[in-house]
């Protein structure tokens, strides 16, 4: 019951397995960043501050995003965890 209702409405993912694939993705999407911005800045000290800060938060946001979408469809198709 309790994730249908943080599914569904609002609360925090307790899900072990979504936690880690979105620290994984949040982690690779950062990689990514801190090296196309520290070409494009062609300075490593600012690559790493502001690709670290890009990559986390865009990082965040799409799995985030993602994570929503993927349970509401399994939500919507009955199979609930």
């Amino acid at each position: 019951m309790y994730n249908l209702v943080t599914d569904t409405v609002a609360g925090p993912n307790l899900r072990w397995r979504d936690n880690l694939y979105q620290a994984i993705a949040i982690f690779v999407m950062t990689v990514i960043s801190v090296v196309i911005v520290s070409v494009l800045a062609q300075n490593v000290f600012a690559g790493l501050v502001l690709g670290t800060i890009a990559g986390l938060t865009v990082g965040l946001i799409v799995t985030s995003i993602f994570l929503m979408i993927y349970r509401g469809y399994r939500h919507m198709r009955g199979q609930h965890d």
